[in-house]
């Protein structure tokens, strides 16, 4: 399953309708959370595995060159819960 389709899954779980995106991801649209603002939802989604070599992070590597992937759990916001940055 992928992140589409889980973040998906969870929004229709939750009767949310809107946009919603991480913290980081409204951060890098524009917006900002409100203060005193909570998740409309949280989910586990995939995430790859970094680690850095020479002051970069790369993307983790098992032994045949496929990229490590584990669960995590994200925090999601609405766009009813945003603000544009001044």
């Amino acid at each position: 399953m992928t992140n589409a389709q889980i973040i998906d899954m969870a929004k229709s779980a939750n009767g949310i309708t809107e946009d919603a995106h991480t913290f980081a991801h409204w951060k890098t649209l524009g917006y900002c959370v409100r203060k005193g603002e909570h998740a409309a939802f949280s989910c586990n989604i995939w995430k790859t595995s970094t680690r850095r070599r020479n002051g970069r992070e790369v993307v983790a590597v098992d032994d045949e060159d496929k990229p490590i992937m584990f669960m995590k759990r994200a925090h999601f916001f609405t766009r009813s819960q945003v603000d544009a940055l001044a």
